[in-house]
């Protein structure tokens, strides 16, 4: 029998996990014995360090949404902690589980995990300090999170991001980004950007189509200083899944490594979370996680 450490967040995404004593059951059922860890305090980092340095677990199961994720990989690795991940999506977005073709139902989360079956993907690392698995973002979108009210989000899911940002389109304020790769610099008035290690991000779907968090790259969108009625238009391109490589109003930039500055004070969201502002210097981390996926 194996042995686990389930760390949850009870409060991801509108107290969407299922009860605990279930999911318990069905992992005892599929011959893996699970301690559980509930993120609470301020301190559970260095409490969930030690457990994890003097117990020796076979798997790592993690249920919350992408923030929670983002807490333990970052606790992880940061410290040299080699476990495979599995994850029980339970946030809003579920950006990460998307991106890994995971089931959103945790019953099923649960038996894909039973499975045994593991990929290596990619992580993206800012300023040398900060891990993220799904996305980084700044611009129009990056408070939307923290505006939308807990009913929405727990009624209608990703849904609810997009409406608020709606309601936000009046005052936006595009501003002067500066990216610097290897091979080129730009500089454009933007509303926002997002920086990708897979195809979706705040329940945007496809939004980089080809992107894959196995790819080696990180995939920059940059979203341009337009009308409105254009920027409604991009998402609504978004929703029904067109590509926004030749939109005029969108450029992309797929590579390994890359900075980002501003004159202005840029605040930045990591996997959902606010993180830091500009300047950024971002990089991708190749085959840095092992997780349980359906994925070849």
């Amino acid at each position: 029998m194996q042995n686990a450490l389930l760390v949850y967040n009870p409060n991801s995404g509108g107290n969407r996990f299922n009860p605990l004593n279930s999911i318990l059951r069905r992992f005892q059922s599929q011959n893996i014995q699970v301690q559980t860890f509930q993120l609470s305090r301020l301190n559970d980092h260095e409490i969930l360090l030690q457990a994890l340095s003097q117990i020796r677990f076979d798997l790592l199961i993690i249920s919350g949404g992408d923030g929670t994720i983002n807490f333990v990989v970052n606790l992880l690795l940061k410290n040299n902690i080699s476990l495979p991940i599995g994850i029980i999506p339970a946030g809003t977005s579920n950006d990460l589980a998307r991106n890994l073709k995971l089931p959103l139902d945790q019953k099923k989360a649960v038996d894909l995990i039973a499975l045994g079956n593991t990929i290596a993907i990619d992580a993206g690392l800012m300023n040398k300090d900060n891990y993220f698995l799904s996305s980084c973002a700044g611009g129009l979108f990056t408070d939307i999170s923290y505006k939308t009210e807990g009913d929405l989000k727990k009624n209608l899911g990703p849904l609810a991001y997009y409406l608020k940002g709606v309601q936000e389109l009046s005052r936006i304020q595009p501003f002067r980004l500066t990216v610097n790769t290897a091979t080129a610099s730009l500089q454009e008035d933007i509303l926002l950007f997002f920086i990708l290690n897979g195809p979706h991000v705040a329940g945007l779907t496809d939004l980089v189509q080809e992107a894959d968090p196995r790819d080696g790259n990180l995939h920059l969108v940059l979203i341009k200083k337009c009308e409105p009625l254009d920027l409604t238009g991009i998402f609504f391109n978004i929703l029904g899944h067109i590509s926004l490589k030749d939109h005029p109003s969108v450029t992309i930039i797929s590579t390994s490594q890359f900075e980002l500055k501003s004159e202005q004070e840029i605040i930045l969201s990591i996997d959902g979370e606010k993180s830091g502002t500009l300047p950024a210097k971002l990089a991708v981390e190749t085959k840095k996680l092992t997780v349980f996926s359906l994925l070849k």
